[in-house]
């Protein structure tokens, strides 16, 4: 079967945008399935080396 990559940016679950410049975390979360395919979603979360989150926001775009 074929797997359908969907790209975006999501918020983390604390309701907080991805507001850092350093490279974030990528975990990946299920989407509604669409005739029978599974669709997936790259999430990226933000965090500094030491494994808080990052709270420098960035323009959009």
């Amino acid at each position: 079967p074929h797997i359908r990559i969907v790209m975006q940016l999501a918020n983390s679950p604390a309701e907080k945008a991805l507001s850092c410049d350093m490279p974030g975390r990528v975990r990946f979360i299920p989407l509604q399935q669409a005739a029978g395919e599974p669709y997936l979603a790259p999430a990226f979360e933000p965090y500094h080396d030491d494994d808080t989150a990052c709270d420098k926001q960035l323009a959009p775009g």
